[in-house]
């Protein structure tokens, strides 16, 4: 987490008790500390609070601070936060900066969810003699998160279903008709593929485990358009491979079905002569991934005008994966180079 951008931080409201506390006055100044809008708390070096400023009193729901000035700041926060406290005020009192994230109730018990970063206070000698714990609320941000998360654990679980309500109609429908079975049984192969090629998109859906490599998931991906062994393959994976996080499969299963997406509406995949090749290059610190369309009519293959699915596919390139995108219309199908950062792909 990084510290809050913009903060000034400066002097505490409450009462001037003790030498600690007017070196802290003197050390960070009134003004700027009380306009800070996050709880900003001058602990000591055993982690007890020394003071607060107005508007974290206020966050906090507090009517007198003097009541817990002196107490361990660890003490107001749940249980099972209190260890993560203390590690995190041993951390700056060594000189370091602790960062944490958790939930804490107010005084009056009002649960929020607070983004937290404690440093030291370096005295003349460049020693830690106070330390500074600045507190952002988050709730109303942690409060979205896990709604959209909820959201997208919906989307999932309707496209699970939708595909199997797909899957039961076509088992159904040709189950009276002997001719059409054989058409139905791959019918049905291509749509389970299908669903799971979708399901790499939405982490509740996923069966893969916590890495897998780059090939095997273009492959997966890739299966329900002809990516295979056999005869009537219409689509070839070659060249390197490397180990990829679960943090980069939502980016690269979005740029490769909206690739394939493209190749069955206007190109390689939409005739039956159409070819596509997808080669990997992996160099130190970047992987190079080509998508080459071939065996195409150059009129097949004409720039469409932007749309959102462009639009996803670069935005899914240049932001998620920090990576570069070139198109090319060559005279017998589209060619995509893909130059994507190495570090990325292994979050």
């Amino acid at each position: 987490m990084p510290p809050p951008p913009g903060l000034k931080l400066l002097t505490t409201t409450v009462p001037l008790r003790d030498p600690d506390d007017l070196r802290l006055s003197e050390a960070l100044g009134t003004p700027l500390f009380d306009s800070s809008q996050d709880c900003v708390k001058a602990v000591d070096l055993d982690g007890r609070l020394l003071g607060m400023n107005a508007n974290g009193i206020c966050l906090m729901e507090i009517e007198d601070f003097s009541a817990l000035q002196g107490q361990a700041w660890s003490s107001l926060w749940p249980a099972e936060h209190q260890a993560a406290i203390d590690a995190a005020v041993a951390h700056a009192r060594q000189g370091g900066v602790a960062r944490l994230c958790a939930d804490c109730p107010t005084v009056k018990g009002t649960v929020k969810s607070w983004e937290v970063l404690v440093s030291p206070v370096l005295d003349e000698r460049g020693q830690p003699s106070l330390l500074l714990a600045i507190s952002r609320d988050v709730t109303l941000q942690v409060r979205a998160e896990a709604e959209r998360d909820l959201i997208s654990r919906e989307l999932a679980h309707r496209i699970r279903n939708l595909f199997t309500v797909v899957d039961g109609v076509v088992a159904l429908s040709a189950r009276s008709v002997p001719a059409v079975q054989t058409f139905a049984k791959d019918l049905r192969e291509r749509l389970r593929s299908l669903g799971v090629a979708i399901a790499s998109i939405y982490p509740e859906l996923r069966e893969t485990g916590a890495d897998q490599s780059l090939q095997t998931l273009l492959r997966l991906l890739l299966a329900p358009y002809g990516a295979g062994d056999g005869a009537d393959r219409h689509i070839a994976i070659a060249g390197d491979d490397l180990p990829i996080g679960q943090g980069a499969v939502t980016s690269i299963a979005l740029v490769i079905n909206e690739l394939a997406t493209n190749a069955v509406k206007y190109g390689a995949l939409r005739v039956e002569t159409g070819m596509v090749a997808v080669t990997i290059a992996v160099q130190p610190d970047e992987v190079t991934l080509t998508w080459r369309e071939a065996g195409v009519e150059g009129a097949a293959v004409r720039p469409q005008p932007a749309g959102f699915g462009s639009t996803l596919l670069d935005t899914a390139v240049s932001r998620q994966l920090r990576g570069t995108l070139r198109r090319e219309w060559l005279d017998d199908g589209l060619m995509v180079t893909l130059h994507l950062p190495r570090a990325i792909l292994a979050a």
